[in-house]
């Protein structure tokens, strides 16, 4: 996809594909929504990227691989934001510093070695955090203050050293985890229910 230049914003747009090239829509800066979706595994299957997306309400992406495909200038979510079996998010979301609703991550990896790197720049997300890492380590989220909803996290088959600026949240689950869990050092209120399953 290579036009639609000089479009700046859209009440909702659907990209869909196996394979797609997307070097178009070079001006567009904001959408109420979102939805991009392969219908195969994410391998580098999609190339290209959003390059002025800053603002987007609701975000979905469903098998998209990060490494090849990116949203470089997105800084706001104002609803929901979702990726589902995609590989690497958190590169998508370098510059995002909020998402106003919930934030659902679920990697699709097979490798139990899989380097998980959160962004930095994210500072808050207003509903509940879903993380189902596929293996290996978490790190980073090193900007999340505050979790409105219930930090999930699942699936860490190392360590995890994340959250080091956390101090709040709803609730907080940690489940299937193999070996170590620490950061979390400023975390002083959850609000729900703390679990904790190795």
């Amino acid at each position: 996809v290579t036009g639609f230049n000089a479009l700046t914003t859209v009440l909702s747009l659907t990209v869909e594909g196996e394979t797609v090239n997307l070097t178009g829509f070079r001006s567009l800066a904001a959408a109420q929504g979102v939805k991009l979706a392969s219908s195969k595994a994410a391998n580098k299957n999609w190339t290209g990227s959003f390059k002025a997306l800053a603002l987007v309400d609701e975000l979905q992406a469903e098998r998209i691989d990060f490494r090849s495909f990116s949203l470089p200038k997105l800084a706001k979510v104002t609803g929901n934001a979702t990726f589902r079996s995609s590989q690497s998010a958190p590169l998508a979301m370098k510059g995002l510093v909020e998402v106003g609703g919930s934030l659902t991550l679920h990697e699709d990896s097979a490798f139990s070695d899989l380097f998980h790197e959160g962004p930095a720049a994210l500072e808050k997300v207003g509903g509940a955090m879903d993380l189902a890492i596929g293996g290996g380590w978490l790190q980073g989220y090193k900007g999340l203050k505050t979790v409105g909803g219930v930090l999930s996290i699942r699936g860490v088959t190392q360590n995890i050293e994340a959250f080091a600026n956390l101090t709040r949240t709803g609730g907080l689950s940690l489940s299937g985890l193999a070996v170590d869990v620490s950061g979390f050092d400023k975390l002083t209120t959850v609000g729900g229910p703390l679990h904790v399953r190795m």
